[in-house]
């Protein structure tokens, strides 16, 4: 009985042993606080293994222990015993250079790993393993065995299993002086292999994703007798994957004998300079992984690399700082090559336990070799202003030198400059005492590195001065493992994290100065009094051998030192309560910066601009193009003490640009400070204070039933800031309202739910009172902090006075509610801090447009003359029944002023009226809703077709309520048209509450496609229509062209298509808008915008939207600019907003565009479109099949070829096709006028060429083809970092010619030479053309060509033009012409779009040859020169072509007497900064958007201003691009008798023949329609019926001409009189 009892109790232990090891290992968590011990115990049969170590300081000051999302942090190595059971951990007080604290503790996360388990392997006996766990050791660990080549096993893993292998020990040859492993241990799955060799000791836990694992190992070389060589033990588990993990099935590729795969470089880098790169940053989402591989002669450096889990697991988001976050631990680094994955999931434990949505990372390459290079000992002394980056190696790296003991120095005179050191590799002996580097730059704690990298610990030092030494010391111990060190160096600005930067270390006993202001480290306290002068406190500062971050207090003071050492330095002031100093920085791309506040405070944003310079420079006064990114740095920064942040942004308004400088303006708001005063809203009852906390009752702890106020009293006039520290108060979703809890200023709005600080809002008055309210629920209430401050600008106390929005009274409902229908147009203007929107119940808003404004009257609306702004996308209230509208003070960029009103437009539309289903219906009724089928259900399925109609004398009105839909417009999408349009407007994706539509004929047909798979997520859609009567003034252009007056354009993010082509793969047809409002137009998906034409038009007589060709037009090159190139954009327009110089400065009625979608990747089949590689194969031409496509991009696009290219092809298509071709994309090194470039792209077609150099060039449709084929040359340098250029991308489409031209072939004609008397302008040159005609023009030497006027016309006779024919402008002669002197036009086939669509017949344009440059008859002005009397000349900046930096001067034209000036535009070379950089002549400003084309510019009669500034600094490459300006004027007399004659040939009846010169005699600008162009009224008109008369009477063959005589007067107005002198034909029977 005995023995069966103990066999029973022998048996449960061992279940109850088996049972335990059969638990799966766990990742666990352990902290101490600073100065703290904690000891890790993973009881008996287990050792500690340190997965991850961080040091850590708290955001806010709970005093707990362990990392939370935003603390600041770093890696710290921290190891246990081999094979130990129990491990010390201590928190270490050390200084965090990423935001200048101390350490608040040390967290690790550990696993506890069984050391002894049952299954044990051989790596060398055991080629497959089968068990879940177990052991895997080298042959013969611990003692050390070489291989004789590789041994390998591989792991089955089961299916819906992981595996995690950790590495307890390991000790063979370490990596050499390339980081590459000769010996080694590889762990191989389908992401690739992972190689370990020295001492590494990884942990792959959670991140292995294979069928099988292969582990292999290699152990060649012999131990010596100092190596200590052991081999390796690891321990291996297969693990349970989350349920949303899938590990891929494949089997992985077996690794090679090498771990270097990446081919040999081609050059010596010893001839090279080579520098860090730019900061990277990457995004691994779920099921996802990426390979980092580092170019020749670098490695790869991890900066930060972070598990984040959102919000809400919506799929992957953009990384956002706003999303939780946890270190990620760095098991792979220093190397050419690592490999991350988030294949299975992965629990954060510090984010609730949320599972991990992506992996973020920022990385950025490092040079191991270079021709800058310097030996510690051997060199004393490094001048870091003569070589600001280089190598630094220990003596005789990477062979090792025992005995060493010296200092090397690294100086700059710079004060504000600092050193950043990489150590990328160091190989020395174990014992830190004995060897080791070490680098101090006396203001910062001593680095210290040692033994050899360890890739879970970070290798880098910011200096805090712009002097450092750095110390190498070696024991005697010889070991030809040893190699020293190897580091980089580099001449960084001084981090905003330093204290006292401009003190150096030459000088240690004088008083060091407080930084200037815009250089200081943290946004800092006030003082008053003492002996600072006002300076800011300097945290921290030691006291009495006592560090303080805070004011001490002193009696009822506080004070603080304003250096860093009161002890040594007796400086101090009183502390200020409020606000800190206002502090703005700069962030340059893809740099890191820290923005701190004082303990106590809170982060509070002021503005947030991002801007994308001229030369891509870091200097903000370069900027070219902005746009706020407020909301994207609020969610770093919101409450919090101190936020960090990498520049990465990309700029959408400005053709998603990076971000070159991002300038930040904060301060801090008091959170915890104990000389703010606290007042309780229910307690306190009133105060005259101007600046104080205010607080809920009991704040933070919840309470209940409070009803009371406070009341902020002043004696005059004033300004209340009133900002958020914390809330929690009722949280409120959609159209609901604060009911349960919320505090109300001034009766005004109710404020609830969680804010983040920041200013809330701003009122004027002398009494302010404060309401809180919560009821029965608990909340915890709110902190405020509040300042009274004077009223700067009267403008911030006026409210609204004209546009108000309607009033919703819950008894009297408004009468569009009544009537159950849409609201109409409405508009509120906000000139306050808040707004709000509100619609009556079951009313949701839609938006139609906003804008921002400065009032030029001091009014709160819109007037003439105001300036306004349309740069910002921040009002978000689709769909919403209550918004509150953004602050009005914004920063304008366009105008450098800010605003002053924010004006909105939008409708309150019915959600809740019966709704039916719209598929095969036709609906008659005034308005309604209609849905698909089963809404909100999605059908995946789903043909639909419907039909509104209404009677005659109305028109229909459509607002997407909801769309959701799939996003891919290819699979989902719904159309809205009308009978007798091609135009109509297409959505996919989600829409709110959007006006859709708006007809211009009685009828809307909707027609809805979907074909994804089925989603529960999505809807479907549900739509409002509305007939409304026509206004009396309504005008709406034919059917067949887009409307200009009703095509409404959504301001919801979405993927809207205005164009359709007929299949994917090949460009859309011309697509034509005109406008007289802002407009978004979006092409699909792969597809971008090339603005083929777009100008301005001036109405002669009315302010109506619609085209005339008797208007008056001007370029918009700012069109092109903003849209060309990219998939959606939005063209801001408003009246009065933009003037036209060519049309004496008129503003813009509306503007008018003609653009394609072209597509830049295989968007379908049929056709294929594949993005061919150019050269590849290099001798074979490239073949576009008829009616087919082909896009052609360099090597490695959309990076620069890594080698040399020379290459000459050929682009062919069938006989009878001709060739279309747009220029997609294009960088280049050199400069863009190509002079001096080696780097180009060449097209030709044989008749014209298209050259491309520099950088950037713009999207733009480039040519069609005279013949089938097409030449293309491209030559390019190799560069060494190839994402600096990007190479080129061109779409060439085959096209089919049309069987005969227009008109008769003609025979080949002499170019048309201009006489010219010299010295002076020409006359003005008329010249027809029909379709696939070609003319040459050629001015003299010394002139250029400037276009005057340009049509396409659709002619009623063929070719045969005349003036009732219908025309439309363009810009196909001065893009081709303008500036040169010899051109040659080709007009191919064009589409024109306001005659009826179709292809225009015909090209009518007038041009001048202008004096080019100065001569012995033509002399140079330049600055403060005046210019009185003089008959012509020229004006250029100094220096012109080359380009001067800090003029500014004023040249003043005085025209002679009785005379009037024109001035014409020769060359322009500019920055885009308007603001730095621009010329301006009168009030017309030149410079912002300005493609530098010749042109006729200007005419007065008065004296005319010109006034120039150009840049304070640039960069050499810059300049290069730069020019400065160059302009031709000349006078003509008003008052002057003159006969001229006009000779029209008359070798046919065509007018096209030689060519039609008309003079045009004293006209201040060229006319808009050419046979209107002489100038002289209706007399010409006259004229020109006879000379039609007498031409068809004429016979073809003869060769007489018409002659006419003419005079004509300018009266006292100046306008012209005209008299028919006489007129003959001798051959006239």
């Amino acid at each position: 009985m005995k023995s069966l009892l103990l066999g029973i109790i022998l048996i449960g232990l061992c279940l109850i042993c088996c049972k335990a090891q059969s638990q799966p290992v766990i990742r666990k968590t352990a902290c101490t606080l600073t100065g703290k011990s904690y000891t890790i115990d993973c009881g008996a049969g287990n050792a500690v293994i340190i997965y991850e170590s961080i040091i850590g300081s708290r955001q806010n000051n709970n005093g707990e222990c362990g990392y939370t999302s935003g603390d600041c942090y770093e890696n710290y190595p921290t190891s246990c015993l081999l094979d130990n059971q129990k491990c010390s951990i201590y928190g270490p007080n050390r200084n965090l250079t990423a935001c200048n604290k101390k350490s608040d503790y040390l967290e690790v996360k550990y696993y506890c790993v069984p050391i002894n388990p049952s299954n044990s392997y051989d790596i060398c006996g055991s080629s497959e393993i089968t068990q879940t766990s177990g052991l895997i050791k080298s042959p013969s660990y611990p003692t050390y065995k070489q291989t004789t080549g590789i041994c390998r096993t591989k792991i089955t893993v089961p299916t819906g299993k992981s595996l995690n292998i950790f590495v307890t020990d390991m000790n063979i040859q370490k990596r050499d002086s390339t980081e590459e492993c000769k010996d080694y241990l590889i762990i191989t799955d389908s992401t690739g292999d992972n190689d370990v060799c020295g001492n590494e000791k990884p942990v792959y836990a959670e991140s292995l994703c294979s069928s099988v694992i292969y582990i292999s190992y290699k152990a060649e070389t012999a131990a010596s007798f100092l190596s200590f060589y052991k081999g390796f033990k690891l321990y291996f588990e297969v693990r349970d994957l989350g349920a949303s993990s899938s590990c891929g099935t494949a089997t992985p590729s077996l690794p090679s004998d090498s771990t270097t795969t990446l081919p040999a470089p081609t050059v010596n880098p010893l001839d090279l300079v080579l520098n860090a790169s730019q900061y990277f940053d990457f995004q691994i989402c779920k099921q996802q992984q990426k390979t980092l591989t580092a170019p020749d002669f670098h490695v790869l450096y991890i900066e930060q690399l972070e598990y984040r889990a959102q919000q809400l697991s919506l799929g992957c988001l953009l990384p956002s700082p706003s999303h939780c976050a946890s270190p990620h631990p760095l098991t792979c680094n220093l190397k050419r090559s690592c490999s991350f994955n988030l294949l299975a999931d992965y629990t954060i434990e510090d984010c609730s336990k949320k599972k991990a949505d992506y992996i973020f990372g920022i990385y950025r390459y490092i040079p191991i070799e270079s021709k800058i290079r310097y030996f510690v000992c051997d060199t004393q002394v490094v001048n870091g202003d003569m070589s600001p980056n280089g190598l630094l190696f220990s003596k005789s790296y990477p062979n090792f030198s025992p005995n060493s003991n010296c200092v090397t120095k690294l100086q700059s005179s710079a004060p504000n400059k600092a050193f950043k050191i990489y150590i990328t590799d160091i190989y020395l002996e174990d014992d830190c005492s004995k060897s080791y580097i070490q680098i101090n730059d006396y203001k910062s704690p001593v680095a210290t590195f040692c033994s050899s990298i360890d890739q879970r610990n970070t290798y880098t030092f910011t200096s805090c001065s712009n002097n450092i030494d750095i110390s190498y010391r070696t024991s005697n111990q010889q070991n030809t493992d040893f190699r020293g060190f190897r580091a980089y160096y580099e001449l960084v600005d001084l981090p905003t994290t330093c204290q006292n930067s401009l003190t150096t270390i030459t000088s240690t006993t004088q008083a060091p100065l407080t930084t200037p202001l815009n250089d200081d480290v943290n946004s800092q306290v006030l003082t008053s009094g003492g002996n600072a002068n006002g300076r800011p406190c300097q945290f921290p500062f030691k006291y009495q051998n006592q560090n303080y971050e805070t004011c001490i207090a002193e009696g009822s003071n506080y004070w603080c030192s304003v250096t860093d050492n009161y002890d040594r330095d007796m400086i101090r002031g009183n502390c200020v309560p409020g606000l800190t100093t206002n502090k703005k920085f700069t962030v340059c791309d893809r740099k890191l910066r820290t923005f701190s506040c004082p303990k106590g405070y809170l982060i509070n944003l002021v503005s947030v601009l991002g801007g994308s310079t001229s030369d891509n420079s870091c200097n903000e006064d370069k900027i070219r193009c902005s746009q706020s990114l407020y909301n994207q740095v609020q969610s770093f920064a919101a409450s919090k003490q101190s936020f960090r942040i990498v520049n990465s942004f990309t700029l959408t308004e400005c053709s998603n640009a990076r971000v070159d400088v991002l300038i930040i303006d904060y301060n801090c708001v008091p959170d915890v400070v104990p000389y703010v005063k606290t007042y309780d809203t229910c307690t306190t009852g009133q105060t005259t204070d101007e600046k104080g906390i205010i607080i809920s009752p009991y704040f933070p702890n919840p309470q209940v039933n409070f009803n009371c106020n406070l009341n902020i009293v002043t004696t005059s006039q004033k300004l209340l800031n009133l900002y958020v520290v914390s809330t929690q108060l009722q949280a409120i979703l959609g159209s609901q309202e604060c009911t349960e809890s919320y505090f109300q200023l001034n009766n005004g709005d109710k404020i609830c739910g969680l804010r983040n600080s920041g200013i809330i809002a701003q009122k004027c008055g002398t009494n302010f009172q404060l309401k809180y309210f919560v009821g029965s629920k608990a909340y915890k209430g709110f902190k405020l902090y509040y300042e009274i401050t004077d009223v700067i600008d009267q403008i911030q106390c006026y409210e609204p006075t004209t546009t108000i929005s309607p009033s919703i009274s819950s008894t009297t409902p408004p009468s569009y509610v009544q009537q159950g229908i849409a609201s109409g147009p409405q508009e509120i203007v906000n000139c306050k801090f808040s707004e709000t929107i509100t619609c009556p119940n079951d009313y949701v808003i839609s938006v139609k447009r906003y804008f921002y404004g400065k009032s030029a009257s001091n009014k709160c609306f819109y007037t003439q003359g105001d300036l306004i702004s349309y740069s910002f996308q921040n009002v978000n209230c689709n769909g919403k029944r209550t918004c509150v509208l953004p602050t009005y003070f914004q920063y304008m960029v366009e105008h450098s002023t800010f605003s002053t009103y924010l004006q909105v437009e939008y409708e309150c539309i019915p959600t809740k009226l019966p709704s039916r289903s719209m598929c095969g219906m036709t609906f008659t009724d005034k308005n309604g809703i209609i849905t698909t089928p089963n809404y909100p259900t999605y059908d995946a399925s789903l043909r639909c077709k419907t039909s509104i109609m209404t009677s005659s004398n109305n028109v229909i009105k459509a607002y997407i309520i909801n769309l959701s839909i799939d996003t891919d417009c290819s699979k989902d999408l719904i159309t809205f048209s009308e009978p007798g349009s091609s135009v109509s407007r297409q959505f996919c994706g989600q829409v709110t509450a959007t006006l859709a539509y708006e007809t211009c004929s009685n009828r809307l047909d909707i027609e809805i496609n979907t074909q994804a798979t089925s989603d529960n997520s999505f809807d479907g859609v549900s739509i409002y229509y509305e007939a409304v009567p026509k206004p009396i003034d309504f005008i709406c252009t034919p059917p067949t062209t887009t409307s200009t007056t009703a095509k409404p354009t959504t301001t919801t993010t979405t993927k809207l298509i205005t164009t359709s082509p007929n299949y994917l793969g090949l460009a859309s047809p011309v697509e034509t808008i005109a406008r007289c409002q802002s407009e978004t137009i979006t092409c699909p998906k792969d597809y971008v915008i090339i603005v083929r034409s777009s100008f301005y038009g001036v109405k002669n007589s009315n302010n109506s939207c619609d085209y005339s060709p008797n208007d008056c037009f001007g370029p918009n090159t700012g069109a092109s600019f903003s849209c060309s190139g990219k998939q959606s954009c939005f063209i801001s327009f408003f009246p009065s907003g933009s003037q036209v110089p060519e049309c004496d400065k008129k503003y813009a009625s509306y503007f008018f565009l003609d653009y394609q979608c072209v597509p830049v990747k295989n968007a379908g089949v049929p056709p294929s479109t594949v993005n061919s590689e150019f050269c590849t194969p290099p001798s074979t031409s490239h073949t576009v099949a008829p009616g087919s496509s082909l896009i052609l991009q360099s090597s490695n696009y959309p990076s620069y070829p890594t080698v040399a290219v020379n290459c000459n092809k050929t682009v062919i298509t069938d006989p009878g096709y001709a060739l279309d071709v747009f220029f997609i994309a294009g960088t280049f090194p050199g400069r863009v006028d190509c002079n001096g470039s080696t780097d180009f792209l060449k097209i030709t077609d044989g008749f014209s060429n298209h050259k491309f150099c520099g950088s950037p060039n713009q999207a733009k449709y480039l040519m069609e083809s005279r013949s089938n084929s097409l030449e293309v040359s491209f030559v390019a340098s190799p560069q060494l970092f190839g994402f600096v250029y990007k190479g080129f991308q061109i779409y060439i489409q085959a096209v089919r010619l049309p069987i005969t031209s227009t008109r008769p072939q003609q025979t080949t004609k002499p170019p048309v030479t201009a006489p010219i008397q010299v010295g002076f302008v020409s006359e003005e040159y008329y010249i027809d053309m029909c379709v696939f005609d070609s003319k040459t023009l050629t001015c003299p030497t010394n002139y250029i060509i400037t276009v005057l006027q340009q049509s396409i016309v659709n002619a009623r006779d063929g070719c045969d033009f005349k003036p009732g024919d219908c025309r439309e402008p363009t810009d196909l002669v001065s893009t081709e012409c303008a500036g040169k002197q010899t051109c040659n036009i080709y007009f191919p086939l064009t589409p024109i779009t306001f005659c009826g669509r179709g292809n225009a017949n015909g090209l009518e344009f007038t041009y001048q040859c202008v004096p080019s440059s100065p001569s012995t008859t033509i002399k140079a002005y330049s600055c403060d020169d005046k210019i009185s009397n003089v008959k012509n000349g020229i004006i250029q900046s100094p220096k012109y072509p080359n380009y001067e930096l800090k003029v500014g001067c004023e040249i003043e034209l005085i025209p002679p007497e009785k005379s009037f000036v024109k001035i014409y535009l020769i060359d322009l070379g500019l920055s885009d900064s308007i603001l730095e950089d621009a010329l301006a002549v009168d009030d017309l400003i030149l410079g912002e958007n300005e493609d530098g084309m010749s042109r006729f510019l200007y005419s007065s009669e008065k004296p005319i201003k010109i006034k120039y500034k150009s840049l304070e600094s640039a960069n050499s490459s810059a300049l290069e691009s730069l020019r400065g300006f160059r302009m031709y004027f000349e006078a003509f007399p008003i008052n002057e008798n003159i006969t001229s004659t006009i000779r029209v040939p008359t070798t046919t009846k065509y007018f096209n023949q030689f060519t039609f010169f008309t003079k045009i005699v004293n006209t201040k600008k060229s006319s808009n329609l050419i046979y209107f162009s002489l100038g002289i009224g209706l007399p010409c008109i006259v004229l020109l019926s006879i000379i039609m008369l007498f031409l068809n009477k004429s016979s073809t063959g003869s060769s007489s001409n018409l002659e006419i005589k003419y005079s004509n007067k300018r009266n006292k107005d100046g306008q012209l009189n005209e008299d028919i002198k006489s007129f003959s034909n001798p051959n006239l029977d």
